[in-house]
């Protein structure tokens, strides 16, 4: 027998071989198994907007917004003048009833997109502006239990040249919260870690736009929203999400309460996005390396 010859006649009694042992490692099953699928969302939240049944609390330019939200009551109005600048952070307290308080431009719906239409910069000068400087906390954070707070048409964002950790804080505990055409983005210049950490339950986000979340390291991680320590249900329905690292992310740290996975979660309609001026290379490369990654993470 050639060298040749011997070798294929190895080659096939190891083929044998290999087989002969892992064929019993891998059974066939007898009768075919169903697919076990995921559970779809068990709740919807529902966001239709209910007309106010209280007072109308306004706010001009330079007024006292922290003192129009402890004064206001289930069911009432807060309006802020279109155009101007309320310096936070803003707390936003628990209040008695079950009524949503609105907090919203002066600006008058007919100027406005149509609920279930998606707000744009374009509309910036017809919103009020919550800012926070870079050590202020967030532009609205929650003392423990707050609940049933609206906002339409607000604009949230730093103060010039400030890198905000967050600029809306939703803590463990609290509930039912609804962003409805807000535009809430970072400083173009030096962006900020987060939109919403959202840890609260019933929280919608919806119609919004939300940009440079962005951090100028790969070791700070940047989200347009972000969740881990609250149950759901959430709604994020026909937002702009623009984040350098996950535009969307549920997860990634360890929850305070045992066992808590977040759940029912509806995510719909929204566009992902990661500006090409990010992109080391592209020619509108802006010279900042933003660190960036996945658009959702779960």
């Amino acid at each position: 027998m050639s060298s040749r010859a011997r070798v294929r006649t190895c080659i096939t009694w190891l083929l044998v071989i290999v087989t002969g042992v892992a064929t019993p490692l891998l059974p066939a099953p007898s009768v075919a198994q169903a697919a076990v699928l995921p559970a779809p969302p068990q709740v919807y939240l529902n966001t239709t907007y209910t007309p106010p049944s209280g007072q109308t609390i306004t706010v001009p330019a330079g007024g006292d917004f922290q003192a129009a939200l402890n004064a206001a009551n289930s069911g009432d109005v807060i309006t802020l003048q279109a155009g101007a600048t309320y310096t936070g952070p803003f707390t936003l307290p628990p209040k008695a009833g079950t009524g949503w308080i609105i907090v919203r431009t002066s600006t008058p719906d007919s100027a406005l997109p149509p609920p279930g239409n998606r707000i744009d910069p374009s509309y910036a000068p017809l919103m009020p502006k919550l800012v926070v400087g870079g050590s202020g906390g967030s532009a609205i954070q929650t003392a423990s239990g707050a609940h049933h707070f609206r906002f339409i048409g607000i604009e949230m964002r730093p103060t010039s040249g400030a890198y905000v950790w967050a600029m809306v804080t939703l803590d463990n505990g609290t509930h039912d919260f609804i962003f409805d055409r807000c535009y809430i983005h970072g400083d173009p210049s030096a962006g900020s870690r987060q939109g919403i950490e959202m840890n609260s339950t019933s929280t919608a986000v919806i119609d919004s736009y939300f940009t440079d979340f962005k951090s100028p390291d790969d070791t700070t991680e940047s989200y347009a929203i972000h969740g881990w320590n609250g149950w759901g249900p959430y709604k994020i329905v026909n937002n702009y999400l623009a984040a350098a690292s996950q535009n969307l992310f549920f997860g990634g740290q360890d929850p305070s309460v045992s066992n808590l996975v977040s759940a029912d979660i509806e995510i719909r309609g929204n566009h992902f996005a990661k500006p090409l001026s990010w992109r080391v290379g592209d020619p509108t490369y802006v010279g900042v390396h933003w660190g960036v990654k996945n658009l959702f993470e779960l």
